[in-house]
């Protein structure tokens, strides 16, 4: 007999080894096995009679401990649809296979305490369907839900927005845990009290949808339309919205998924997948102002300077980092790019060339493509926006990038004080902990023309944000008659996503087709453009169409070059290109991104 074992961690699917006689082993076991010159811990996913295989290592030992099938059908579920290694998927859920046996876990009876009626009605319902709500849940509605289900995983965008709701949940005598990624050494032990039944509630960001809390009465979803619940950092490439349609799929257990806006996925499976649908009266906070810069000399419209004489808390959202985006030749006009990466270099404030990737200053006195020496600046950065701003008012400060507990704390006074903060998109997290007066988008256009197709749907969520927690909201654009900007000025949500929706299906994008990105990555462009053009006839060969393969918009990035090739297809197809991918390269680095946000 053989059995197939899944290794947490390793970038592998299941391996098979011979099972020794005496003992008996179940789908869902854990078992010792010998890896390389290891000894790892892995599962047991399957038993078979035969093997193809030649040669097999015997299991060194089975461990008195068992995990859930459910979780099983989970990760596998994550490795097909993201193309992972099983390994990779399984250690989502669980990063170390624990030795504790796992309790029996008895599904919670609904308690006899009742919510809003137009969440009510629906749960009344023989058949368990994801429960979509257009609008907002108010923190005693999130209480009553807890009240009314006992167990179960509150799912937030942020760490900021953890912290505020973990304390209020504690604050009403709730068994509650909090999860995020920095956390440190706390995390494993909030981990091993998740997994023996000893937390009633969690709440957390993307990753806690992979938690082990067994069979929990509900999943909560907040602001469920958020880039922050894609996962971009390392593999699978996942996104938590279809990850809980899923888990809810297996388990049973209500799915609750709240936002204003409602994202692609939600929006599409509401027909699909015949969704319960609340649709609730939003009133926005925010009173709307688009401003057409078509015919104003001046970057400071007159708007804009008004509100920042009147208002006291202000928030401003900038496109460009560094005092200055671009420094361009005036001779050629050929943009100065990072030796190292090819990333555009930027102007900070001690006027020196920067790369914002390589963390690196450079010393460029000549144009490299035709030795001028007259350089010019283009796109103000917040640095330089900071300056600007300065001429009307003094309390201006510039926070870009990743944030530091220092920038929030900082960010956190103006709450209850005065001022002007300068960002990125990424301050629009702060709008509900701030809750400013005024946020100003100086420049909308580049995140709604941004090279990426979710751009539209971006820009309209970040406007969406901005007026639910402040009392106006500006926006200037030099596009103000376009069908985008019609729908915007009167936050027309339904014939948005409508228009959105037939523009994707028009151009098969997702969620009408899946959109496989390929990056080859390697250290020489001749090594990277060979393997790229192998995997492009691997996948044509296949019968799929692939797109490619091309330069990536910064080819050169932090010294590695990059190629990259996109397939559209069907769930259908995934497996067969899976096979393909999972294949091992030598000298090269293989990123697959399944419906990504962005493109680089």
């Amino acid at each position: 007999m053989f059995t197939q074992v899944v290794i947490p961690g390793i970038k592998m699917d299941e391996l098979t080894y011979s099972i020794p006689r005496g003992m008996v082993l179940h789908i869902g076991d854990v078992v010792e096995v010998g890896v390389r010159r290891e000894v790892k811990r892995g599962v047991v996913v399957g038993i078979k009679r035969k093997s193809s295989i030649s040669y097999t290592r015997s299991v060194l030992k089975k461990i008195d401990s068992r995990i859930p099938i459910t979780f099983l059908k989970l990760s596998r579920w994550v490795k097909e649809r993201y193309l992972s290694f099983w390994g990779e998927s399984l250690k989502l859920i669980f990063s170390e296979i624990p030795e504790d046996k796992v309790k029996e876990i008895v599904k919670d009876e609904k308690k006899d305490f009742h919510l809003a009626s137009d969440i009510e009605k629906f749960l009344n319902k023989s058949e368990r369907m994801p429960i979509s709500i257009r609008g907002a849940l108010s923190v005693e509605e999130v209480i009553n839900i807890i009240r009314r289900f006992g167990r179960g995983i509150i799912i937030v965008p942020y760490i900021e927005y953890v912290n505020d709701l973990y304390l209020y949940i504690k604050g009403k005598g709730i068994n509650v845990e909090r999860w995020h990624s920095e956390m440190g050494r706390e995390s494993r032990r909030v981990w091993y009290k998740i997994f023996r039944g000893e937390v009633d509630i969690v709440v957390g960001t993307r990753s806690a949808i992979f938690l082990p809390m067994f069979f929990p009465s509900f999943i909560l979803l907040m602001d469920e339309a958020n880039s922050a619940y894609r996962e971009v950092h390392r593999p699978p490439y996942y996104n938590t919205v279809p990850v809980a349609l899923k888990r809810q799929e297996i388990e049973g257990g209500e799915l609750f998924l709240v936002d204003e806006l409602p994202s692609i996925y939600r929006y599409y499976s509401v027909e699909k997948l015949k969704m319960d649908r609340i649709v609730r009266k939003i009133s926005w906070k925010g009173n709307l102002m688009i401003i057409d810069m078509k015919e104003r000399e001046s970057f400071i419209s007159p708007e804009l300077e008004r509100i920042l004489r009147e208002d006291e808390r202000i928030l401003v959202i900038h496109p460009y980092a560094g005092y200055a985006s671009r420094i361009v030749c005036k001779d050629c006009g050929y943009v100065l790019k990072c030796p190292d990466c090819d990333y555009p270099l930027s102007m900070e404030k001690k006027f020196t060339p920067y790369c914002r990737i390589c963390n690196k200053y450079y010393e460029i006195e000549r144009c490299p493509f035709c030795k001028g020496t007259f350089m010019t600046i283009r796109r103000i950065g917040t640095e330089r926006l900071k300056d600007i701003l300065k001429k009307y008012r003094e309390d201006v400060e510039e926070f870009s990038g990743s944030f530091s507990k220092r920038d929030i704390n900082e960010i956190m006074k103006l709450k209850n004080g005065r001022g002007v903060i300068i960002g990125t998109e990424s301050l629009i997290k702060f709008s509900k902990m701030v809750e400013p007066d005024s946020i100003i988008f100086t420049n909308l256009d580049r995140i709604v023309y941004f090279h990426d197709y979710n751009g539209y749907f971006k820009s309209f969520y970040l406007v969406k944000e901005a007026m639910k927690y402040a009392s106006k909201v500006l926006v200037q654009t030099w596009s103000g008659d376009s069908k985008f900007y019609m729908y915007l000025r009167e936050m027309n949500i339904e014939e948005f996503m409508k228009w959105e929706m037939k523009r994707r299906e028009s151009l098969n994008y997702p969620p009408f087709s899946i959109m496989v990105v390929i990056t080859v990555i390697a250290f020489r462009e001749e090594t990277a453009r060979i393997i790229a053009d192998r995997i492009y006839s691997m996948i044509k060969d296949s019968g799929l169409s692939p797109h490619g393969p091309v330069e990536s918009p910064y080819k050169k990035y932090r010294g590695e070059k990059r190629m990259i090739i996109m397939v559209k297809c069907n769930f259908k197809s995934l497996n067969k290109l899976r096979n393909l991918l999972l294949l091992s390269y030598s000298r090269v680095k293989i990123r697959i991104e399944v419906d990504p946000d962005e493109v680089e």
